[in-house]
């Protein structure tokens, strides 16, 4: 029996709904060795020491185009890439 899209998509929805809610019991804690969160002056995010953080844009602001910078944004993020040759 071929499957069809449309029900793999359905059993895939379904199983969103079902784990969702679950997702917490997998979730892994922090390690208790990373230190005291070190308070932000700017109040926006508080890191481990040795961390830091580059606000990009923030909602409503103008861009190059003309647009303004969407709101609800989507939380990426991006990291330095560590090299191993």
């Amino acid at each position: 029996m071929a499957l069809q899209r449309r029900t793999v998509l359905k059993a895939a929805a379904g199983a969103a709904v079902v784990v969702s809610p679950l997702a917490f019991l997998f979730r892994r804690e922090a390690q208790a060795d990373a230190g005291p969160l070190v308070p932000d002056s700017a109040h926006i995010l508080d890191l481990p020491p040795g961390l830091h953080y580059t606000v990009l844009e923030r909602a409503a602001d103008p861009m190059s185009d003309g647009f303004k910078v969407p709101g609800r944004p989507d939380g990426m993020a991006c990291f330095a890439a560590r090299t191993t040759r």
